[in-house]
């Protein structure tokens, strides 16, 4: 997983936010991870979107994922509709999984 966002708390304590490099979801711990081939965490997926060292969505395309996301970012009910497809839109090309 790539980690990014740092949070500095007072002490100097810094808490790293994981982010999926397929679908850009926030992995908040060992149980979120997806898996490699021989089962160990990956580094890079969330159990969503990687299992057994393979996508689970293998035939998805870029497109079909953002549009994914911008649903599950709506959904929150924080943004527009057309703010969540704004957010996605800028995200996804970011990810390792869609550079």
């Amino acid at each position: 997983m790539r980690i990014t966002n740092p949070i500095t708390l007072p002490g100097d304590t810094a808490v790293k936010e994981v982010y999926c490099q397929s679908c850009g979801t926030l992995v908040h711990g060992p149980n979120d991870y997806g898996t490699e081939i021989d089962r160990t965490k990956s580094q890079d997926y969330c159990k969503y979107c990687y299992q057994r060292g393979e996508f689970t969505q293998k035939m998805m395309t870029r497109d079909q994922m953002m549009k994914r996301c911008a649903g599950f970012i709506y959904a929150r009910g924080k943004v527009t509709r057309d703010e969540a497809d704004k957010r996605a839109s800028v995200l996804l090309p970011t990810l390792k999984r869609w550079k």
